[in-house]
């Protein structure tokens, strides 16, 4: 096991531009209401992701969802169709915008209220780029590698001030994701502290290092190696999350 984070992952220049653009440079956005982004792949969109939308745009009544177009068009529509059918009225509140340069999406991120963290597939790329942002962000943690990057990443800043939306559940989840939308206080307060311990997660050397005293030590051969297995799940996380893959995965 490393004792560092698996990634050694560089500050993008457009992070350390505090300049942030106006919601009218974006005709697809409207000019009010609360801004929640989940603009990862499609494909790691899963359908069991669809009742957490269904419920923030009932309770936020402000609240829009931005999502991004897939790189391949028939997954924008497939995934179009199974939204408005499962969204129903609430659809209308979904917002699609074109997929951009990494300069340019960096630019439009700095223009959410909330991002939203896909699950069971965590994010990776867009977990660092939203936390160097200061955004706060909604993420369920699961048992397996893919469904906890997202809180693995938030520990690197001290005190992880993320860790209030680094939930267990859908239920916890969706609640996180609505306070956030209706409470601008609080939401600001976690951006604040988000923004101030951002710093952490880039630049770092000691991932490297670590990594190639690894190749050194596998080099020399496997006795030189200490296997380790992580600690799975807590007993109270296990049934909720359980639930939860059975539903997404069947």
């Amino acid at each position: 096991r490393m004792k560092t984070h698996v990634s050694a992952y560089e500050r993008p220049p457009e992070l350390a531009n505090n300049v942030v653009p106006s919601r009218s440079e974006y005709p697809e956005l409207p000019q009010d209401g609360v801004l929640y982004y989940c603009i990862q792949s499609l494909f790691k969109i899963n359908l069991v992701m669809d009742r957490a939308f269904r419920a923030i745009l009932e309770q936020v009544p402000n609240a829009y969802i931005v999502l991004v177009e897939g790189h391949i068009s028939g997954w924008s529509k497939l995934l179009i169709q199974r939204l408005k059918n499962n969204l129903g009225p609430y659809y209308d509140r979904i917002i699609w915008t074109q997929r951009r340069d990494v300069d340019g999406f960096l630019r439009f991120l700095k223009l959410a209220d909330v991002v939203l963290d896909t699950f069971p597939f965590n994010g990776g790329n867009t977990t660092f780029q939203s936390l160097g942002c200061g955004k706060p962000l909604v993420s369920l943690r699961g048992e397996y590698l893919v469904n906890r990057a997202t809180w693995g990443i938030a520990n690197l800043m001290p005190g992880n001030p993320a860790g209030p939306l680094m939930t267990t559940s859908i239920e916890d989840y969706i609640a996180v994701a609505v306070r956030l939308g209706q409470d601008p206080a609080w939401r600001a307060e976690i951006s604040a502290a988000i923004q101030e311990g951002s710093a952490h997660l880039f630049d770092q050397q000691a991932p490297l290092e670590e990594f190639v005293d690894f190749l050194r030590a596998a080099a020399q051969g496997p006795e030189h190696v200490q296997p380790w297995i992580g600690p799975g799940p807590t007993a109270e996380e296990q049934p909720a999350w359980t639930k939860l893959w059975e539903e997404a995965w069947g």
